[in-house]
């Protein structure tokens, strides 16, 4: 076995770094829980954000549509002048239009199709939810920016008039959140003596640990979310250099979540919880 496949299993296998991030979410006392018990907690409609985004989606779908079969029309009638009978794309008029028809029952679809309302019946998925769509965007590694946009309008969909929170407060705790994570994965890559850049996302899993209930209507929750991060190493051969995509990077998310019902449906009574960075180093 030459020292660049040595090298590369153990980059693949055997390293990477492990840091916890613990989130403690504040629960309701006895007066609080009677207040909350007075607002109703209705299944949002969908967002003016997602709204246009289906949109969008429906124009570019129907503009690609219209686009495939007019080039379909003009391999048809459009080179006949010029190039006679022979014309050997011709094989290329079929599937044209067939793309181009799918294409328009797609976007005529999204025209009359709304997003799905979000379900807030099961506590467990309410928290996933709210974990995944609205606190942790795994594009951020990668690109350097958050979609705080659609985070904070999926956030108000599931959270009673209470406890919403303002534009302002939700960008910075997202913003500060996500850059103390990429500190802490920088941190780890120079103590691995790996470039600090180059990092992406590449799962991220989430498993229900614990249900707690706290009172009638009134649950407790713990959550593990595994962020894996991968970063790119050099690896210097004999004759050759090579980057190989490796996963050096672990960070392991605990939710300790209080979430409370209204009616049928459930909230996440903290939604901005408190958290704190562990760093137990090289696993």
């Amino acid at each position: 076995m030459t020292i660049y496949a040595i090298v590369s299993y153990f980059l693949k296998n055997g390293l990477f770094m492990k840091t916890v991030i613990s989130f403690n979410g504040k629960t309701p006392n006895e007066q609080e829980h009677k207040q909350l018990l007075t607002q109703d907690l209705l299944i949002k409609h969908p967002s003016f954000v997602e709204r246009n985004k289906k949109t969008m989606a429906g124009l570019l779908c129907f503009l690609a549509g219209i686009g495939c079969i007019i080039l379909s029309l003009y391999l048809t009638f459009g080179t006949k002048a010029t190039f006679g009978i022979f014309r050997p794309w011709n094989i290329l008029r079929l599937p044209c239009v067939v793309l181009g028809f799918t294409l328009l029952c797609m976007g005529i679809d999204c025209f009359r199709s709304r997003p799905a309302k979000p379900n807030l019946t099961k506590p467990q998925y309410v928290l996933h939810q709210h974990v995944k769509k609205c606190l942790i965007d795994p594009n951020y590694f990668y690109i350097g920016t958050i979609d705080t946009v659609n985070s904070y309008a999926t956030l108000q969909r599931m959270l009673p008039e209470m406890q919403e929170v303002d534009y302002k407060t939700f960008t910075t705790y997202l913003e500060t959140l996500h850059s103390k994570m990429l500190s802490t994965l920088k941190d780890n890559a120079k103590s691995l003596n790996l470039p600090e850049y180059n990092f992406k996302a590449s799962s991220v899993n989430t498993s229900l640990i614990s249900k707690k209930t706290v009172s009638l209507g009134i649950e407790r929750l713990t959550m593990d979310v595994n962020l894996c991060v991968k970063n790119t190493q050099l690896v210097h051969a004999t004759w050759r250099n090579k980057f190989i995509p490796t996963r050096v990077f672990h960070l392991k998310l605990i939710f300790n979540m209080t979430l409370v019902q209204l009616g049928k449906c459930w909230f996440v009574y903290d939604p901005l919880p408190d958290y704190e960075i562990n760093k137990p180093g090289l696993r």
